[in-house]
This record gives structure tokens, C-alpha cells and sequence, in this order.
């Protein structure tokens, strides 16, 4: 993405795990529910996010090797090599959500105001913009109460 900068460093995020793998073998820990709930939600996302990195840096060693075999066969291993693609650039998604609030869902509102074209087709396009974000992150929303109203005019 033009302009953002992304940075990943593998060794500080397994620093943070091998902390928060301590704070989960301390005694008492679980004692606190909601701090423990916190805690190991924390270690399974950060844990999975470092198994992901770790998978995709061994997937493009093997398609480099391979390549460095055997350069004829640089089409097949570009087609292999495709979804590490769609892999990483779901990374580079994730890697701009990484908020305290960011895992969470979102509750989303949007009123109509009074009359006119205005009043129908803002609303509209405020929920194709919305809907577009979910089908990229494989998520679908959920609506509680969608009015419908005749064509203004």
C-alpha cells in the first residue's frame, strides 16, 4: 500500500510470547479471570501471527532452493508460489489492525436524516463501503434492522 510502512520483527514478538508464556505458568494466574482471559487471548493471536510468518518464510526458502536447482522450472514454481502471494498481502492487512480494539467487532449505525435523495442513497453508499470491507477479510455483517423505504420523489 502506497504510503504506510509495516513493520514486522519476529524477535520481539517472540520475546512478547515467551513473556506472556511466563505470566501463564505463574501461580495464581487463573485466579484473576478476566486478566487471565486477556492474557491468553493475547498469546494465541500473537502465537498464531509468528506460526503464520514462520510457514511463509519457510514456503519461499523452499520455492528459492528450487528455483536455484532448477531456473526451468520457474513457471511452475511461480503458480506455487501464488498463494504465499495472498498469503502475505493478508499479512500486510492484519499488520494495520493491531490495536487494543482492533480484534474486536465493530457495532455500526447510520441514519437516513430527514428526506430527499440524499436521505436514501447516502445511507446506500455508506453500506456498500461497508459491506466491500467484509468480503476482503472473509467476514460477513450482520444486521440487526435494515428500513426500507419507497423511492424518494
Amino acid at each position: 500500500m502506497p504510503g504506510s510502512v509495516i513493520t514486522f520483527d519476529p524477535e520481539r514478538l517472540k520475546g512478547r510470547i515467551a513473556e506472556l508464556e511466563q505470566e501463564l505458568g505463574a501461580p495464581g494466574f487463573w485466579d484473576d479471570q478476566q486478566r487471565a482471559a486477556r492474557v491468553s487471548s493475547e498469546h494465541a493471536r500473537l502465537t498464531k501471527r509468528l506460526e503464520r510468518y514462520e510457514r511463509l518464510s519457510r514456503d519461499y526458502e523452499d520455492a528459492r532452493e528450487l528455483f536455484a536447482m532448477d531456473g526451468d522450472m520457474a513457471a511452475e514454481i511461480a503458480d506455487s508460489i501464488e498463494p504465499l502471494r495472498r498469503e502475505l498481502e493478508r499479512l500486510q492487512e492484519d499488520a494495520l489492525f493491531t490495536g487494543e480494539y482492533d480484534g474486536g467487532d465493530a457495532v455500526v449505525t447510520i441514519h437516513a436524516g430527514t428526506g430527499g435523495t440524499d436521505a436514501r442513497t447516502g445511507p446506500r453508499s455508506c453500506c456498500a463501503c461497508i459491506c466491500a470491507g467484509p468480503q476482503i477479510a472473509a467476514s460477513r455483517p450482520i444486521w440487526s434492522r435494515r428500513a426500507r423505504g419507497r423511492r424518494p420523489g
